[in-house]
C-alpha cells in the first residue's frame, strides 16, 4: 500500500472536489501551528473525514465535550488545561496537532499502520531544527505500534477494505480479532476493493503499566489527557481489571474514547466498561446516556456509528 500526497506548485495540497473543505481546514490549521510542517493528507481518502471531524471551527472537534451532555462541566475537556497528552491510534496526527495548537507541551502518539505512521511522522515534524534546550519546544514522541491490553507482543493488523466508491479507507484498520472485514469470494462494488484483505504483523504495547513497573505501558506518569480510538482494542483495555483501579490511571484526569459498537453491539458489555471507569473514579458523559438503548435490558446497539465517551476524574 503506497502513500500518495499531492501538492500544487505553491505547496498546497491537490484535492478532489470531496477534499476541498479539508484542504482549506488543513491550510488554516497549518498557519496556526507554523512550527510544524504543513498538514498533509491523501486525496480521495478518508483522511478528509478526520480533518473535517477535528478541525472544523464551526462544528468543533468531535473530541470536545458538548455542553448539553454535561452542563455542569463547561469546557471540561479543553486541551488548553493539559500539558501532556496521549494520542492512541493517532492516524495521520490531526488530533496530536490539535493538542499542540492548544498549547500542550508534550504529545505521545501511537499508530500501528505503516502508511498512516509515515504521514504522522511528516505531520508532526518541526519546520526547522529547534534548540533542544528551548523551554518553548514541545516534546513529541511517536511510536509505530498498536496499544492493547496484556503483554507486549506482535499481533496481526488487518487493513480496511476501500469504500464502495473506491475511496481509500485509511482509518478502519484493526487487529484481526476486531476487524469488521472478511475475505470475500463474491464480486465487490468497486474494482479498487481487494477481495483478500491485506494483513501484517505489528508491535503491540500494553495501555497500562503492569507488573509493578516491570513492563512499561503507553500510559506513563505525567499524562493527564488520553484520546483512545483504537478500533476495538479499547474493549479489552476498558473491560480489564486494571481499568477499574484508580492507581492504574496514574496522573490521567480526562479520557475521551470511541467505543466500537460496530465490533461489539451488546450494550451490557459497554456498561461493564462504564462501571469499571466509575469504580476508578471517573464521571462519564455520552450522547444518549439514559435513553432507551442505554437502559433497556438486552439491547443491541441500533445505530451504524460508534459512540464517543467523555470521562473526567471526580475531584
Amino acid at each position: 500500500m503506497s502513500t500518495k500526497v499531492g501538492r500544487q506548485g505553491d505547496g498546497s495540497l491537490i484535492a478532489g472536489d470531496d477534499d476541498l473543505h479539508s484542504n482549506r481546514l488543513a491550510q488554516e490549521h497549518s498557519s496556526i501551528i507554523a512550527f510544524l510542517s504543513p498538514l498533509v493528507f491523501r486525496p480521495e481518502s478518508t483522511d478528509a473525514i478526520v480533518i473535517n471531524e477535528l478541525l472544523d471551527p464551526i462544528k468543533g472537534s468531535i473530541y470536545s465535550l458538548k455542553q448539553h451532555l454535561a452542563p455542569t462541566m463547561p469546557s471540561g475537556f479543553s486541551l488548553t488545561k493539559h500539558d501532556s497528552v496521549l494520542d492512541v491510534r493517532a492516524h495521520i496526527g490531526v488530533f496530536s496537532r490539535l493538542a499542540l495548537a492548544e498549547g500542550c507541551s508534550r504529545v505521545i502518539a501511537y499508530e500501528p499502520e505503516s502508511t498512516n505512521f509515515e504521514l504522522l511522522r511528516q505531520n508532526l515534524k518541526f519546520v526547522s531544527p529547534m534548540d533542544s534546550s528551548s523551554s518553548s519546544q514541545p516534546m513529541i514522541e511517536l511510536h509505530s505500534a498498536a496499544v492493547t491490553h496484556g503483554p507486549s507482543k506482535s499481533r496481526t493488523l488487518v487493513r480496511a477494505r476501500n469504500e464502495n466508491s473506491g475511496k481509500l479507507n485509511t482509518w478502519r484498520h484493526s487487529l484481526e480479532e476486531y476487524t469488521q472485514y472478511v475475505d470475500r469470494t463474491t464480486e465487490l462494488p468497486s474494482v479498487l476493493q481487494k477481495k483478500t484483505l491485506d494483513r501484517c504483523l505489528v508491535d503491540c504495547v500494553p495501555f497500562f503499566c503492569s507488573g509493578e513497573g516491570k513492563q512499561n505501558g503507553a500510559l506513563v506518569p505525567g499524562i493527564t489527557f488520553v484520546k483512545l480510538d483504537c478500533e476495538g482494542a479499547e474493549i479489552e483495555i476498558l473491560l480489564s481489571e486494571d481499568a477499574a483501579r484508580r492507581s492504574s490511571w496514574l496522573d490521567c484526569t480526562h479520557l475521551v474514547f470511541e467505543w466500537s459498537f460496530t465490533k461489539e453491539r451488546r450494550v451490557d458489555i459497554f456498561h461493564k466498561a462504564v462501571v469499571n471507569l466509575e469504580r476508578a473514579g471517573f464521571e462519564l458523559h455520552y450522547e444518549g446516556k439514559g435513553s432507551w438503548w442505554d437502559t433497556d435490558t438486552g439491547t443491541l446497539w441500533p445505530y451504524p456509528n460508534d459512540v464517543i465517551v467523555f470521562a473526567a476524574m471526580k475531584q
